[in-house]
């Protein structure tokens, strides 16, 4: 009797391990490869997976599988072992090898937190393992938008992005591409690279880890000082000048060897707004400077 009862407890365990994802498996998904492979999101959507990604218990372990080798090989059977092999197929599914090469190379004086890629993850494991009461439990409401835009099969607020794009850019290849300019708008319209149907995607992760990631630009700043202004979030992410600038240096990337000439309008386009910006920062420095030589004039 005693064993049968252990048998049980061991079915239950197996069957509320998996339950997370099964329960809902014949539900119609919506996501963007690679999270439309339902085998690897059985594989992931587990509730030992669901504790190490959504606890303060598995954070030292996110962070030390964000940093391994293994995000950025093909092979991960070779490298890390079997019980992890979901989450790190889950995270390569995320680009953070991307992520991890804006790490490697950033520039002097700029520094990132991991605290928004711990966060979007979660927000992320929630989705795509159909556990939404975790997104409003741990707040990751606006991270999960961000993965909407990113990765929802047809997503209204990267249609606007896009479309901004589009629009900002679409004379500029025109007139500085001779040579089949068409076929570079195709790439940006809504049938490719703004759609995600495209191998090459227009919004990355590292895209708006680069956004969110610092200390002083962080998504919760944004959602208290810029979302308010406008009726959705793929508006106030086309009207964002970071954000937007950091698309167009992407594009930047993939068009430079067709004209140079587009490369410069581009990056003298985002130097001039990039003057502005500083200006302004500038002003209250150099203000508290004047009111320093001000005050030591004074008093001498």
């Amino acid at each position: 009797m005693h064993s049968f009862i252990h048998f049980l407890l061991l079915q239950l365990l197996s069957y509320s391990n998996a339950i997370a994802y099964h329960s809902s498996s014949d539900d119609k998904l919506k996501w963007l490869s690679p999270f439309d492979n339902r085998s690897k999101l059985a594989a992931l959507c587990t509730q030992n997976n669901r504790q190490l990604v959504m606890h303060r218990s598995g954070i030292t372990l996110l962070y030390r599988l964000f940093q391994h080798d293994a995000i950025c090989s093909p092979e991960i059977e070779r490298y890390v072992p079997s019980r992890h092999i979901a989450l790190v197929w889950f995270m390569q599914a995320l680009q953070y090898c991307e992520v991890n090469q804006v790490l490697n190379w950033k520039k002097p004086g700029i520094h990132y937190n991991r605290t928004f890629q711990v966060l979007i993850t979660r927000a992320a494991f929630a989705l795509v393992c159909q556990q939404t009461n975790d997104i409003n439990l741990y707040g990751l409401m606006k991270y999960a938008d961000l993965f909407r835009i990113l990765f929802e099969d047809n997503n209204a607020d990267r249609r606007i992005i896009c479309q901004q794009i589009q629009n900002t850019n679409n004379d500029l290849f025109q007139r500085c591409l001779t040579d089949k300019p068409s076929d570079k708008l195709y790439l940006l319209n809504k049938f490719q690279m703004c759609s995600g149907n495209s191998t090459v995607r227009l919004i990355r992760m590292n895209i708006l880890f680069q956004r969110f990631a610092k200390n002083c630009h962080t998504l919760h700043d944004f959602t208290i000082n810029i979302l308010p202004k406008y009726s959705t979030f793929g508006e106030a992410l086309s009207n964002d000048i970071y954000f937007m600038n950091l698309l167009s240096n992407y594009l930047i990337s993939t068009i430079d060897h067709d004209s140079p000439l587009l490369e410069i309008v581009l990056k003298t386009r985002l130097h001039l707004q990039l003057f502005s910006i500083t200006a302004v920062k500038l002003q209250r420095q150099l203000d508290e400077a004047n009111m320093l030589t001000f005050i030591t004039y004074s008093t001498t």
